[in-house]
């Protein structure tokens, strides 16, 4: 149930709820919608920046303690709305540290909150090596799921991964390609009652690299 320190989103199907765990050693980060400030959008089309408040809204399954901070991914509009398309849309993408600093909206479905954003981090920001426990990595771990399930698109500087399980779990991840070499630096991970976006920095070896299809010079 919601109370005044701990908000409670239900799945639509049943009563589970993906309970969030804030780290200052992990970046996870949930998937929100940020309000614009200008009536004249719906979506916010500019990166959120530290120390100023904003509106989110939360989406179920959830449940996420109101007095600790969390991150939440920023996405610019057209990504939020119809997913990673180009290169454009993954510069843009944002893990902001928030603190809850009123409620809008709250239910058992819906939540709408007050934010403040008190960091904020690029993809590629973390500069050595960061391998954090992800729980559907094993997705394009394994040969077998990602040759049967996985796809690549590749741009200049970034090369993104998708394995979609008949729409029940997946995991869409980006790699940075530089100087010839490549690190996973964003992953997000999907189940019925997970959408979760973890930053880190994973090499790839060249066995890994030709497996997943990525390529240079593009």
């Amino acid at each position: 149930m919601n109370t005044e320190t701990e908000m409670y989103l239900k799945c639509n199907l049943c009563d589970k709820s993906h309970k969030y765990e804030y780290s200052d050693a992990k970046y996870n980060a949930i998937e929100v919608e940020w309000i614009a400030t200008n009536k004249d959008f719906y979506l916010l089309h500019l990166e959120p920046i530290i120390g100023k408040e904003y509106s989110i809204k939360l989406n179920p399954p959830l449940t996420l303690k109101m007095n600790n901070p969390f991150w939440a991914v920023y996405q610019n509009p057209s990504s939020s709305l119809n997913g990673i398309e180009n290169e454009q849309d993954i510069k843009e993408i944002r893990f902001c540290k928030c603190l809850t600093s009123g409620i809008i909206d709250l239910s058992y479905e819906r939540a709408s909150i007050k934010v403040i954003v008190l960091d904020s981090k690029k993809i590629e920001e973390l500069n050595s090596e960061h391998k954090p426990d992800i729980q559907w990595k094993k997705l394009i771990d394994e040969g077998d799921s990602f040759n049967r399930y996985g796809s690549i698109e590749n741009f200049s500087s970034y090369a993104y991964l998708t394995v979609n399980i008949e729409s029940d779990l997946g995991i869409h991840a980006i790699v940075k390609k530089e100087n010839y070499r490549s690190y996973i630096v964003a992953i997000n991970q999907w189940d019925f009652h997970l959408n979760e976006w973890i930053l880190c920095k994973i090499p790839l070896n060249k066995q890994e690299e030709e497996r997943y299809g990525i390529k240079y010079d593009v």
